[in-house]
């Protein structure tokens, strides 16, 4: 079976993950690598819950990762290095920037679109 995470919550400086795919009853917790810029992620941590089977996959936010810029976590699986899930952090004026520069993207798109509608339907 493979294994998968998917994100339940980020807050508090705490990316809470969920983990599917490891068999019922296991006593083997899987094993991850969270990186951020290619760097590991010590403190990530696998949790299995008190009332259920759920295991939970615990990460920190590094205080590094917490500024202006872009931060990256990747989080594979140790024994295949198959990549499981991501996350991103922005902080900043990057964020305005980024946001700008997409919506005016967007807005450019649009009036390419309506161009070509309104041109198709003085064709037709």
């Amino acid at each position: 079976m493979t294994l998968k995470v998917q994100e339940l919550e980020f807050k508090n400086g705490l990316w809470l993950g969920l983990v599917s795919g490891v068999a019922p009853g296991s006593d083997h917790l899987p094993v991850f690598d969270v990186t951020l810029h290619g760097e590991p992620v010590d403190a990530a941590k696998v949790i299995r819950a008190q009332d259920t089977d759920d295991l939970h996959l615990h990460i920190p936010i590094p205080p590094s990762a917490v500024g202006a810029g872009v931060h990256s976590f990747v989080i594979t699986e140790y024994e295949s290095s198959e990549v499981l899930a991501r996350f991103t952090l922005i902080g900043g004026d990057l964020v305005d920037q980024d946001l700008r520069a997409e919506i005016y993207l967007l807005r450019a798109e649009l009036d390419l679109l309506k161009r070509a509608f309104r041109r198709h339907c003085a064709d037709t």
